[in-house]
């Protein structure tokens, strides 16, 4: 009969004596982890980020409370995920809709430009997808006076309150972004709504006017699914009358 090694089993005995189970909240806040890179996909993801790191932390708490498990590393790996992912997709948020402002705000500032210098034609172009308007090499007037509907809807635009005081002020008005009101992505479009300040004299009554204008620019052409800028909306803010503009027609100039 064999007599076993009283020094083996004492090994034995301390081995299973050191054994300590992986913590279930562990394993779980890393299974979360795996799932919190959708927070960069869209803001409603994000939570999941916030659960990841909620859960990273409640999991190292309770390690130092149960010495008897183990996971640390687990909740550590968890938690820097979780970090990263609730920190760096707000981020990349608020660094595309700076993009989209700025992109919108030279867009528009472009816009007002062609009213200014009396091109309204041009201006009009910009209310349409780019795919629509016309090249450069193109006479616009020529093109208006050989199409009716779209002559007609110029000489519509053009008198619109915003279009028509722009035209008639000139370079006289000072025009500039007075701040951002939205910027939201729907579907594949880029959308941004802005509040301008037009500021000009008045030489009835004797001092400095202006007027609000909410603009809206849309960036999306359905046709080449390239990311370009239209003129979507262009609203006056109601309450703020526009004094002394009167009506400007941009009728295609007769041979």
């Amino acid at each position: 009969m064999a007599i076993s090694d009283p020094s083996s089993r004492l090994g034995a005995e301390q081995e299973l004596g050191e054994y300590r189970s992986v913590s279930r909240l562990a394993i779980g806040s890393l299974g979360v982890a795996a799932f919190s890179p959708l927070a960069w996909l869209h803001p409603l993801l994000w939570p999941v980020a916030w659960v990841t790191v909620g859960l990273a932390a409640l999991t190292l708490v309770r390690l130092r409370t149960r010495p008897e498990l183990i996971g640390r590393g687990l909740a550590q790996g968890a938690m820097v995920i979780g970090l990263f992912s609730a920190a760096g997709a707000p981020a990349r948020m608020l660094a595309y809709q700076h993009l989209l402002t700025v992109e919108s705000e030279q867009f528009v500032q472009g816009w007002v430009k062609l009213l200014q210098d009396g091109q309204p034609q041009m201006a009009h172009q910009l209310k349409m997808f780019p795919s629509a308007r016309q090249t450069a090499n193109v006479n616009l007037w020529n093109w208006y006076r050989k199409e009716p509907e779209k002559s007609a809807d110029l000489r519509q635009y053009v008198n619109q309150p915003v279009q028509r005081s722009l035209l008639g002020l000139g370079r006289q008005a000072q025009v500039r972004r007075y701040d951002t009101l939205s910027v939201e992505q729907v579907g594949n479009e880029d959308l941004v709504c802005d509040r301008w300040v037009v500021t000009f004299e008045d030489p009835g009554a004797g001092r400095r006017s202006y007027f609000f204008v909410t603009v809206t620019s849309r960036r999306y052409d359905p046709k080449s699914g390239i990311g370009r800028w239209k003129l979507d909306t262009v609203v006056p803010v109601s309450g703020l009358e526009m004094q002394g503009l009167e009506s400007i027609e941009a009728a295609p100039p007769t041979e």
